[in-house]
């Protein structure tokens, strides 16, 4: 069943929607490639997990990012 929906249904829908949507851009790719959205969608739920949050992992900035931040901002 899964191969006839890809082969009669999903492939074709999928190559007309190709050809009518614009191309994305280096901002969309870029977001889209950035992660996830959970925390978003775990915050406006209006029931956010603030356990998770509390353990989230912040990555940390280079020398360079902290000095323009430090400097130039």
């Amino acid at each position: 069943h899964v191969d006839l929906r890809q082969k009669f249904i999903t492939k074709p829908v999928y190559n007309a929607l190709g050809k009518v949507m614009p191309a994305i851009g280096d901002t969309e790719r870029e977001a889209i490639e950035a992660g996830t959205t959970w925390f978003e969608t775990d915050l406006f739920s209006g029931r956010p997990d603030w356990e998770k949050f509390a353990h989230i992992q912040f990555s940390t900035l280079t020398d360079e990012e902290q000095a323009f931040l430090d400097n130039e901002v």
